[in-house]
């Protein structure tokens, strides 16, 4: 039996460090069970970090996480196997903390968001 977690394609979440009532500083580990996601849009909230299962999203296509806390990516992203670099969203230095193979990968392809 499916529940509607696992049916979710798409998430948009921006602009929540506006108000500190909506801060949103951390994902719910159920988030990464929602394997059909192509569309995660975190940018302008609180994240101090991306947990180690983002790479349990195969399918997701476009990531932004732009305008968060983030020091460093999780490697795990290599497991995102349809995410390339022209739609992960994120502050240039972050990339620079993932492993070569990683950003290697990411850089296969000409999609574009």
């Amino acid at each position: 039996m499916r529940t509607r977690h696992q049916l979710i394609s798409d998430l948009g979440l921006k602009n929540n460090s506006v108000s500190p009532e909506f801060l949103i500083e951390m994902l719910p580990d159920g988030l990464f069970q929602c394997k059909k996601l192509q569309c995660l849009l975190l940018g302008k909230n609180s994240l101090m970090s991306l947990s180690p299962h983002v790479g349990e999203l195969s399918n997701l296509t476009h990531l932004e996480l732009v305008g968060n806390y983030l020091e460093t990516l999780p490697p795990e992203l290599e497991g995102c196997q349809s995410l390339k670099r022209s739609c992960l969203i994120v502050e240039e230095n972050l990339l620079n903390t993932l492993p070569p193979p990683v950003t290697e990968r990411l850089q296969t392809g000409l999609d574009k968001c």
